[in-house]
Formats: structure tokens, C-alpha cells, sequence
């Protein structure tokens, strides 16, 4: 695989809305996907068929973090980017954060055996990405009450044949039961509209919220996915 390296001057892409967003390296490749989607590809997951389009460093304001995800895949779909490999997240302080991914052009069959790694039964709960303040949200898993703190996730289990339910707020709130079911792909939600699917989904029987409350939100699975890696785990 051919690359172009670039040491001392990095080639600028754009400053989109505050992230500045630069190539480290860059191939031009004449593929285009049939669909528009920025799939996370898991460490598992062999890149040997992936086509390389570049490595790309987005810096920018620590008061959201997931926009310098957006700004990556913004800028590298029109390339012919349908995926990504997660390289490094840098907190320098409250006004400075650094994201590198490398990006590709991947086959069907490359993002349809990724599929089998990504993780099964669990709920991850995202706390705010601001890093610049600390604070936390407030929630309960079935009848145990829990905080995440902003830059941090929580992981909780279902078992198969089993029901999660999660609440956020108190009378007037909103809760979501997710079933624990063979072969079901995790669940991801936040507090505070981080990568929202607004589509209305069945708040009952896996999965879904109703978006239009602010309450509980469901996260795009490949922002969850790097949201992984950028976030530290709570416990």
C-alpha cells in the first residue's frame, strides 16, 4: 500500500465550526462507496482488503469531543472514506483536544465480518462530552441508582431472557427496557443528545426511547464505538 508521507507540514484539510482538521498522510483512491456510512472497524477486524485514504488528526475545543469525530467523517466521506480505525485522543486541557483515526475505503465483506466483533448484550451509558468541566448525570439501572461522570461511559450486562431498564429523571422522566436476547448487538445511550437517532423507536421490547423528550437518546453505533476509546470507563 502506497502512503504519502508528510513529517514536517501537515496538509490542511478544513477548519470546520472550530476543529481544525489536517491530513498526516493521504492516498488518492478512485473508489467510491455505494452508501454513505463511517463504519468503526474493530481491532479484530483485517484491513488487508481495506483501501487507505488517509490519516487524519481533527483538533479542536474540549467543551464537545464528538465533534471532532464529525469533522473527520465529514470531511473524509466525499474522499471515498466508508470506515475508520480508532489511532489516539489527546486531552491537552480545557480549550485544546486531539483526535487521530485512520480512514479507508472498506468492501462489503470487510464490514460484514467486523460485525461479528462488535460487542453483544450489553448497555453503554455515555456521560456528556464537555471535558472542560466536571460534573455528572444521574440515572437508575433497574432499581440501583448510578452517576456518569462527563468523559466517562458505563457498561452494564443484560443476560439472555433477562430485562434492563433504565430511568433518567424522577415522575415527569422516562425510562427504556432493554431485553437481553441471543446474538443482539449493544445498546448505547446518553443524557444529553450526543449523536441522537431521531428516529422514534418502541420504548418497550428492545430498544428503543422516545427522542422527542431529551431524556434518554440512543448513539450512532460508531460514534459509541470510538466514543469507547475517547471516554475512560467508570466503574
Amino acid at each position: 500500500m502506497k502512503k504519502v508521507f508528510l513529517f514536517l507540514v501537515f496538509f490542511k484539510m478544513a477548519t470546520v465550526f472550530g476543529q481544525d482538521v489536517q491530513f498526516i498522510e493521504k492516498e488518492n483512491i478512485l473508489d467510491r462507496p455505494k452508501y454513505q456510512q463511517f463504519v468503526y472497524l474493530m481491532e479484530q477486524t483485517s484491513i488487508a482488503k481495506c483501501k487507505f485514504v488517509g490519516r487524519v488528526k481533527a483538533t479542536g475545543a474540549s467543551q464537545n469531543v464528538v465533534a471532532l469525530f464529525d469533522a473527520i467523517k465529514r470531511e473524509t466521506q466525499p474522499l471515498g472514506a466508508n470506515s475508520f480505525k480508532f489511532l489516539s485522543f489527546k486531552w491537552f486541557d480545557a480549550n485544546v483536544s486531539e483526535l487521530i483515526l485512520d480512514v479507508f475505503y472498506s468492501d462489503d465483506s470487510t464490514l460484514q465480518d467486523n460485525i461479528s466483533y462488535i460487542p453483544l448484550n450489553k448497555v453503554y451509558i455515555f456521560g456528556s462530552p464537555d471535558f472542560s468541566v466536571t460534573s455528572n448525570q444521574s440515572f437508575k439501572v433497574n432499581s440501583d441508582k448510578y452517576k456518569v461522570d462527563n468523559g466517562k461511559y458505563r457498561v452494564f450486562d443484560v443476560e439472555v431472557g433477562q430485562v434492563c431498564k433504565i430511568s433518567k429523571g424522577g415522575f415527569t422522566g422516562m425510562s427504556l427496557w432493554v431485553d437481553g436476547e441471543k446474538g443482539k448487538l449493544s445498546t448505547f445511550l446518553s443524557f444529553n443528545g450526543i449523536g441522537v437517532n431521531t428516529i422514534g423507536l418502541n420504548p418497550r421490547g428492545g430498544g428503543g426511547i422516545a427522542i422527542n423528550t431529551g431524556k434518554i437518546n440512543h448513539v450512532e453505533q460508531n460514534l459509541a464505538l470510538a466514543l469507547l476509546k475517547i471516554y475512560t470507563l467508570q466503574e
